[in-house]
């Protein structure tokens, strides 16, 4: 049974800043900017000591943060894994505390109406759906989000090694390039606005906005 997403108490940044992990994750990028890093010779995945999954969490917290809290807007998140984050509904395919939801599922998605979010996030999800990727964008989370809202997202790169080894659940794998000649076909729908700035030889990010 589907929680209802109106049933969600949404946390703030500043409950956030109450965990020692989002204390950790502020230490290393300053206001959540994931693009510039305080050691930034530490952005480097191949480093056993790196800051990879910090600057990750860190891209998802700004874009929720500038595009939820300070718009005093709704997001949602869609593979949260069970870490929540601030302004936005929390969801996971996998039961527990946050909403659970199929986020390639139309009978699912169909509970959010039209043009009701201002930011949808995703980390490490898209590569987990074995959907026509373009397809779902345009018939479903674009549908859920606000004319000039973003899909802020965050995927392996596969330039950097073999991404469907990583995972057993992993269904479809991208380089950069190839993952903006996807969003670039659907120049009719979104602009893009950024990709591929994290810069840590594992993952890139992508910025849409819809048009």
């Amino acid at each position: 049974m589907t929680k209802n997403a109106r049933n969600f108490k949404l946390l703030t940044a500043d409950d956030l800043l109450d965990k020692e992990e989002y204390r950790t994750v502020s230490k290393f990028f300053p206001g959540f900017n994931y693009n510039h890093c305080t050691e930034p010779e530490r952005l480097d995945y191949g480093r056993p000591d790196n800051v990879t999954g910090y600057q990750q969490r860190a891209f998802v917290v700004y874009w929720a943060v500038e595009w939820c809290g300070k718009k005093n807007e709704n997001g949602i998140e869609f593979g949260s894994g069970g870490i929540f984050e601030p302004y936005v509904i929390n969801t996971d395919i996998r039961p527990g505390s946050h909403m659970q939801i199929n986020c390639e599922n139309s009978e699912d998605l169909k509970q959010f109406k039209d043009n009701e979010f201002n930011l949808i996030a995703s980390s490490h999800v898209i590569e987990h759906l074995s959907c026509d990727i373009e397809q779902l964008f345009r018939r479903e989370w674009l549908r859920i989000l606000k004319p000039g809202g973003i899909i802020a997202g965050i995927l392996p790169d596969a330039q950097y090694g073999d991404v469907m080894s990583y995972d057993p659940e992993h269904k479809q794998c991208w380089t950069a390039h190839e993952f903006r000649a996807l969003l670039e076909k659907m120049g009719d729908v979104v602009e893009l606005l950024e990709i591929d700035t994290l810069c840590n030889n594992f993952s890139f990010n992508f910025v849409v906005k819809k048009r």
